[in-house]
């Protein structure tokens, strides 16, 4: 195989929990693989075929394709799921494959969805390269759902809205104190600093007495950011 050849890669993901659906309506490089024929299966795998010229190009596109389809479908269903890259093989022309493996940990849900349509919009057009806003939007959604830590859930479901809104938007005028209360030694400006003496009581975040008063802020934060995708992406 010369530099600039490509061949065909095939990519395997194992999805956890176990999960329930019905009916999956797959394209033809990607593909969910049900366990079973039955009408509700408990196991699916994504399975991605891809051209590329090496193994690690190969392993990067399937990963990024992977975690596209995983931060759509979290947003889907709001809960958290595991994908793990099984395993990674090249087919040669001689149809003799070679296998690499590595491994992945990304997060989806699909828990319940009786339904899943990979060639509808806007999925078709996040693959594809076309959606690069909704698809940056899911991703911090996603991180946001991922994280336990209460300023990294801020920082990532801020940068859902702000991708959405602009300073003159009511929300951010609301809440964009917050963003700038867990980034910076202390506010100075003095709108920011006056809403964070109101509601924290002080101008600077102490992570050891401040965190439980800012879930309020993280729960009108999730409820914004999913009101932003809920306008872009059908939930049934």
């Amino acid at each position: 195989m010369t530099q600039g050849d490509t061949t065909t890669w095939q990519a395997k993901f194992h999805i956890n929990p176990h999960i329930n659906v019905r009916e999956i309506k797959n394209l033809p490089n990607i593909r969910l693989i049900k366990d079973s024929d039955n009408n509700d299966a408990k196991a699916i795998e994504l399975e991605v075929t891809i051209t590329a010229r090496t193994y690690e190009d190969a392993r990067k596109k399937a990963i990024e394709i992977a975690n596209k389809c995983a931060a759509f479908l979290t947003f889907k269903k709001r809960f958290l799921v595991a994908a793990t890259l099984l395993n990674i093989h090249r087919f040669r022309p001689s149809g003799i494959t070679m296998s690499g493996y590595g491994n992945l940990s990304v997060t989806g849900s699909i828990d319940n969805y009786d339904n899943i349509d990979l060639t509808a919009e806007p999925l078709l057009g996040i693959i594809n390269n076309n959606e690069a806003k909704l698809s940056r939007q899911l991703s911090h959604y996603h991180r946001a759902l991922e994280t336990d830590d209460v300023i990294n859930k801020i920082r990532e479901l801020y940068q859902v809205i702000e991708d959405e809104h602009n300073n003159t938007s009511d929300f951010i005028k609301s809440h964009k104190w917050v963003r700038h209360f867990v980034s910076h030694p202390e506010l100075n400006d003095p709108v920011m600093a006056e809403q964070a003496l109101k509601f924290i009581g002080k101008e600077y975040l102490d992570p050891s007495q401040d965190l439980s008063k800012l879930k309020a802020e993280v729960s009108e934060m999730q409820k914004e950011a999913e009101k932003i995708l809920e306008g872009k992406i059908p939930l049934k």
